[in-house]
């Protein structure tokens, strides 16, 4: 564990590898990101950029190698704090925004903060801001369905984030956009590296590289060369802090799926372990069909709840300080005609401890 007063890299990864049966497909791969840095990673397809920015966000594990999160060996720390490690200190952006078409963009965004068991005015308040960030806080009751393929994207991305995370890891984020909604979304992904956030961005868009402070080029599993771009940003470090302690205490039911992992981890019978995987799943399809159920009347109680609260945010520039102007004339939040955004400070959500 690193020294409570020693800067450390948000994420470290030394002499890993990786193998699929007998495939290959990282080998002895040591990188560092730090704190406010926005890299890149390019090469070319099945070169190993996914699986390489899958063990940076702990969604897969090495064959050999340790990877460091803020200065913590992961190997090292037990499977309920990786679980809260991922759901409060990474955000994951995708080449397909995997949006629930049939919620709206608010019921989208708020999501994560559900599962983190937030209580439902803080989290529609947070993910308003998220929303109004990526501007489309002015969409917040429409249906995903609806939206363009870069309106899609940035929802996603405001989903990413609503819970201030530390490490954005986005995998092809521009692969399916046009050049315009491109540097859009970019754009976002440079800000949030302004704003402390270490930034992990998988493209095969060149300008989109240009655009990082650093380019590490994959191939055959290997790394193949690093550089710096031609506008590079002044990056932050992290004091090493414990993952125990930097993180919030996690829901019962985010510690309770956490308790079920480490059974089955257990487990060293193959037969035991397909029978409770097995069971689990069967539990999974029956919570999905309650939520299906119960989603109805969970959006509505959401979109009341919303028309009835006085959201502190602003929907506009930073130094706007009088009525909000949004597309259409209102709010889209508050009833028509009304002042309570009126003389509210804008506020803009930051990083780490709330």
């Amino acid at each position: 564990m690193a020294d409570a007063s020693e800067v450390v890299p948000a994420l470290e990864l030394n002499n890993v590898s990786k193998a699929f049966g007998g495939n290959v497909v990282l080998e002895r791969v040591d990188a560092e990101v730090a704190a406010g840095e926005f890299v890149a990673i390019i090469g070319p397809s099945g070169s190993g950029k996914s699986t390489l920015l899958n063990i940076m966000g702990l969604l897969a594990v090495p064959t050999e190698g340790s990877v460091k999160v803020f200065g913590e060996r992961i190997d090292r720390v037990p499977s309920s704090l990786l679980d809260r490690l991922r759901g409060q200190q990474i955000g994951f952006v995708f080449q397909a925004s995997y949006l629930d078409e049939s919620r709206s963009v608010l019921g989208n965004t708020i999501l994560p903060l559900q599962i983190a068991g937030m209580k439902l005015k803080g989290s529609i308040d947070e993910a308003l801001e998220s929303l109004a960030w990526v501007g489309m806080a002015d969409r917040w009751n429409q249906p995903a369905r609806s939206l363009s393929g870069g309106e899609k994207q940035r929802v996603a991305l405001a989903r990413a984030v609503v819970h201030r995370p530390r490490i954005v890891l986005a995998d092809e984020p521009t692969g399916n956009l046009d050049s315009a909604n491109t540097r859009q979304v970019v754009r976002l992904l440079r800000e949030l590296a302004t704003r402390g956030a270490a930034v992990v961005v998988v493209t095969h868009d060149p300008e989109v590289a240009e655009l990082a402070d650093r380019v590490i080029r994959v191939g055959n599993g290997a790394l193949v060369d690093e550089r710096i771009s031609s506008t590079p940003q002044r990056s932050q470090g992290n004091l090493a802090v414990p993952l125990a302690t930097a993180l919030a205490p996690a829901s019962w039911t985010a510690r309770l799926a956490g308790r079920v992992a480490e059974a089955i981890n257990s487990l060293t019978s193959p037969l035991g372990k397909s029978a409770v995987i097995s069971m689990a799943f069967a539990i999974g399809v029956a919570g999905l069909i309650l939520a299906a159920g119960l989603s109805e009347s969970a959006a509505r109680m959401v979109d009341l709840s919303i028309v009835n609260s006085s959201p502190s945010i602003m929907y506009g520039r930073p130094e706007t300080s009088g009525p909000v102007a949004v597309a259409g004339g209102e709010c889209g939040v508050c009833s028509p005609g009304s002042q309570a955004h009126k003389g509210a400070p804008w506020r803009f959500w930051g990083w780490g401890a709330r």
